[in-house]
């Protein structure tokens, strides 16, 4: 009851301050509205991850088409908890794979550095306590003295050049402390050899003996100088070529020094040139810098004997294409820069070349990640006309299917042409946070690296093999033998030999596949075992293959249904 005011009115409410009697106010009430909410269908497009039409529960609707609100606040909830969950996934892929990659660095670092200290230990005692007297620059020396210097030259050969290969490819922290600690020992090395010459050994030496004893108090200064100019490069790579270097400074002026006194020993002194004993160890050590990869399955090899398994390197991989910092700041980059844009927004000249269009990356929308339908792996190489094809065969299939048109993922429209290395470091991550991969795979597209990285990066991404399509690009009138291609690709797959629009793009990525995996090989095989399985359980890669062998194979019934209902898409097309 409202308490009536002096005027008549009720007292605190709009018909008070107006004067309209309490009756009239009672009787003029409005009817509350029902409150408009989306439909079922409306709802599952805006949101397409959160609504199960499977449960009756989650959303219900009543017969005048209102909905009731609470079990709609409900269904919100579910679809918030299922955004959440998936972003923990992500995250958690992210961070599995940071963890894995300290685990190699850890597992490969403090075993080469320990075996390198074992054969420190062993060369300094050997020279101590068994073989003293014929290390001496200027002596007679027995027959077996060549034997000596060879495997004392081995010991410090496989200490300077086991310790190099601890570090991988992109660490700047191991790589100095090898340098410094092969400064140090030089350093020390040569310290003690000009001790021996202020003691004396100067005085009594001849202008040939000086000239040896220069020269190797110049090789080990310089290879010092070297290393610490490697120390102050900033990047690993880098340091890392100029720490290879300084070893092979190393071994070619050892060989000639070995033969400088040798000349003296068998001319002047008359002695054995025993000396000779040091020269396969540095021309081993010369070929192997000259091949690297020999190094780089030897460091494989020991990665398979510390257990560190392929998945870890594979989920190491992830990281190193995210770079390093805080794995959250990268999420949350990726989460500002993600975009996607309508594929009936694309016309086929936009798709004929790759040349950076700004006007198309300003069609793209941002949407969150997971609500992207697919995203576009192709090759620009590829026949563009049979591609164009492809891609509208894939988006009628789409439109029947969902009723609308695919939101996608495509690298020309959807990457900023200002800030291309943020989104390529976010790459995986934008993977991750679509629907589906879609492969339009031609002739040349397992000949481009970064076709191989968005299948593997979707692939450790947490990505499943059925939400994966792989869909051949083929040119009219050269179905089958297009398809032999691709499938003879897959079996010879060479990381070495694809190609990058860009040198240092090439560079880049095979810099991390050595990081991760730690030799070309064992990525190679990584990638062919993807390539299978996506080759055997892809239903469109069947489909197509199954009616492009059918078109030849006139007896069997299937076949002609297959090429009979492709023919019958073609021309609804």
């Amino acid at each position: 009851r409202a308490r009536r005011s002096p005027a008549g009115g009720a007292v605190g409410g709009p018909a008070g301050r107006r004067g309209w009697p309490m009756s009239a106010f009672a009787r003029w009430r409005p009817r509350p509205r029902a409150a408009k909410m989306p439909s079922c269908s409306a709802f599952e497009e805006d949101h397409p991850m959160e609504v199960d039409r499977t449960n009756t529960n989650s959303v219900c609707v009543t017969a005048t088409g209102s909905i009731r609100v609470t079990e709609f606040m409900g269904a919100m909830r579910t679809g918030s908890t299922a955004k959440e969950s998936e972003q923990k996934r992500m995250m958690a892929i992210i961070r599995q794979g940071r963890k894995a990659l300290c685990r190699i660095r850890w597992m490969v670092g403090s075993t080469w550095l320990a075996i390198s200290l074992v054969i420190f230990v062993v060369h300094e005692l050997s020279g101590k306590y068994l073989w003293r007297e014929d290390f001496t620059f200027f002596s007679p020396q027995s027959l077996g003295g060549m034997l000596k210097n060879f495997l004392g030259e081995t010991l410090f050969d496989l200490r300077l050049l086991l310790p190099s290969l601890a570090p991988l490819e992109d660490d700047c922290f191991v790589t100095r402390v090898v340098l410094l600690t092969d400064v140090f020992v030089f350093t020390y090395g040569r310290g003690l050899t000009l001790r021996d010459l202020l003691e004396g050994a100067w005085a009594k030496a001849d202008h040939w003996e000086r000239t040896i004893y220069c020269v190797n108090l110049f090789r080990g200064a310089t290879v010092s100088v070297l290393a610490l100019w490697a120390v102050a490069m900033r990047t690993a790579p880098r340091m890392q070529l100029w720490m290879w270097r300084a070893i092979a400074y190393f071994a070619l002026t050892n060989v000639i020094e070995v033969l400088m006194h040798s000349i003296y020993d068998v001319t002047v002194l008359r002695w054995a040139p025993n000396k000779l004993g040091q020269l396969p160890p540095n021309f081993c050590v010369l070929y192997l810098l000259y091949n690297r990869e020999l190094l780089r399955r030897l460091q494989h090899w020991l990665r398979v004997r510390t257990a560190v398994a392929e998945a870890t390197s594979a989920a190491a991989s992830i990281a190193c294409l995210i770079g390093p910092g805080d794995p959250r700041n990268a999420f949350e980059q990726a989460k500002h820069r993600f975009c996607c844009m309508c594929f009936a927004d694309l016309s086929q000249d936009e798709l004929q070349d790759n040349t950076p269009d700004p006007h198309l990356h300003s069609r793209t929308r941002p949407v969150r990640l997971g609500r992207c339908d697919a995203f576009i792996s192709h090759s620009w190489h590829d026949n563009a006309e049979a591609k164009w094809a492809a891609m509208q065969s894939w988006r009628t299939d789409f439109v029947q299917t969902r009723g609308r048109e695919p939101n996608v993922w495509l690298d020309k429209a959807c990457i900023d042409q200002n800030n291309i290395d943020v989104d390529l470091r976010c790459l995986p991550i934008f993977l991750g946070g679509c629907k589906r991969l879609v492969i339009f795979c031609g002739p040349t597209y397992l000949s481009r690296l970064w076709c191989i990285f968005e299948i593997f990066s979707y692939m450790m991404m947490g990505g499943k093999t059925a939400n994966v399509d792989l869909i051949p690009v083929l040119a009219e009138g050269g179905e089958d033998d297009e398809i032999g291609d691709i499938a003879a690709m897959i079996d010879d797959f060479d990381a070495a030999s694809c190609q990058c629009f860009k040198a240092e793009d090439k560079e880049k990525m095979l810099y991390i596949v050595r990081t991760a995996f730690g030799s070309l090989n064992a990525f190679n095989q990584e990638v062919i075992l993807v390539l299978h399985r996506l080759q055997r359980e892809t239903r469109l890669w069947s489909e197509q293959t199954g009616s492009s062998s059918g078109s030849n194979s006139s007896g069997a019934s299937e076949s002609e249904h297959s090429s009979s209902s492709d023919d019958a898409k073609t021309s609804a097309e």
